[in-house]
């Protein structure tokens, strides 16, 4: 077997691990529709490598007793980073999403990337299994690379993630702050059998407005990533009620989405049955979205970069196809 069909059968089992949790060799088998002996070599291999370990047994039909495996959360971790204007939070979490520490830093001037790369190398030293970083950034983001941000504009035009890859010799992936949000919601909020549907999560954070669209599970990034860049969407408004109202108005009449997720910053409240006295007032009552309000900003942030930082640890394992 070649090397490059090993690792995406190792990583195969390693997702179906990680999503069931624990299963026999035959569970994993009849699952991947994988040959039996094949799967039991590669988990024997993995459990000698420390990554996968022995979850008790059952009793076969026959009477013999049959090893469950589930894979060892700590055998590789994440790190997940919150860039903004004035702060950089990060956090580090095992395979199964548990924090195991996190800090924020105060940056000052045109500092991030140097803050960035101390702060990772800092982690690496501490956790030598640090095997993926993924990291939201507020602005327009097309393949790695910051097109477009309010705050801290000196990084326009810098392929952050690679700058910093090539510093720290680990794979970093940088997504855009409103998306992130979008998926951590999606991924936790909405019901499994309606994922089909569409959804736009609208948020407010320091440095402006923006949205997340999510249609047919998919991520909508725009040809040049710039898909979501609400603040852009004219007339603008001084008033903030008539701004959003704008705002919902263009999201309903282009995309009009299964679900509206509102996200205010977290300390500001909006007045959700004004919103919605607006919308009934100007969409016919078959095109008005479910409207949900969120003020776990923060928190879905956080879910989203977990599960995208987890997801690139697996090359063959694709996420929303982001």
């Amino acid at each position: 077997m070649s090397e490059d069909l090993h690792e995406r059968n190792k990583n195969r089992i390693k997702k179906f691990l990680l999503n069931f949790l624990s299963c026999t060799q035959k569970d994993v088998a009849d699952g991947l529709e994988m040959n039996l002996s094949l799967v039991g070599k590669i988990i024997d291999e993995m459990q000698k490598n420390g990554e996968v370990v022995q979850a008790g047994q059952d009793i076969s039909r026959g009477g013999w007793l049959i090893n469950r495996y589930r894979l060892n959360e700590d055998s590789s971790y994440a790190m997940i980073i919150c860039l903004t204007m004035k702060t950089i939070k990060i956090q580090v979490i095992n395979l199964f999403k548990k924090v195991k520490e996190e800090q924020t830093f105060e940056v000052a001037g045109e500092k991030h990337i140097d803050c960035l790369n101390k702060a990772i190398l800092d982690v690496k030293s501490r956790y030598p299994a640090l095997r993926s970083i993924a990291m939201s950034v507020p602005g327009n983001v097309q393949e790695g690379k910051i097109m477009y941000v309010s705050q801290p504009n000196y990084l326009v035009g810098t392929d952050i993630a690679q700058i910093l890859s090539q510093k720290c010799e680990l794979p970093v992936f940088t997504f855009n702050d409103a998306n992130v949000m979008a998926l951590g919601y999606y991924t936790k909020h909405i019901e499994i059998s309606l994922k089909n549907n569409s959804m736009v999560y609208l948020c407010c954070t320091e440095t402006g407005p923006g949205a997340g669209v999510i249609v047919d599970s998919k991520i909508v990034n725009g040809f040049s990533g710039f898909a979501g860049e609400v603040y852009a969407i004219w007339p603008r408004q001084e008033n903030e009620t008539l701004q959003i109202q704008n705002y919902i108005s263009a999201i309903i009449s282009v995309i009009n989405p299964r679900y509206l997720v509102l996200s205010p910053q977290t300390n500001k409240k909006i007045d959700e049955d004004a919103i919605k006295e607006f919308v009934c007032a100007n969409f016919p009552e078959h095109s008005i979205p479910e409207l949900r309000f969120s003020s776990e900003t923060e928190i879905n942030l956080t879910d989203g970069l977990a599960a995208l930082a987890i997801a690139n640890l697996f090359p063959n394992r694709f996420l929303l196809n982001w």
